[in-house]
């Protein structure tokens, strides 16, 4: 999360008056500024793999219709039902 914080407040997409120097921002979050660097170009952990992997899975288990067994209802129950004309 550290690592994410300096990334989101340093680089090309953000404006050049709201960049922090990373050395600045590893000193105040008690990191190293080559640990972040090496975090950089490490490739993304399995556990992050796998949650991009769920939010791009499609929710069909989700969004399908309900798939239970059509059973007729016993006799007695239907007896019991009130008629509506």
């Amino acid at each position: 999360m550290k690592y994410a914080c300096i990334a989101q407040h340093h680089g090309d997409r953000v404006p050049r008056e709201q960049r922090y120097p990373v050395r600045l921002m590893c000193r105040a979050l008690e990191v190293s500024p080559s640990g972040f660097y090496a975090a950089q170009t490490r490739a993304p952990s399995a556990r992050v793999q796998e949650d991009q992997r769920l939010r791009l899975a499609p929710l069909s288990a989700v969004s399908a219709p309900c798939q239970w067994p059509q059973r007729p209802l016993p006799m007695p129950v239907l007896r019991t039902v009130p008629r509506i004309s």
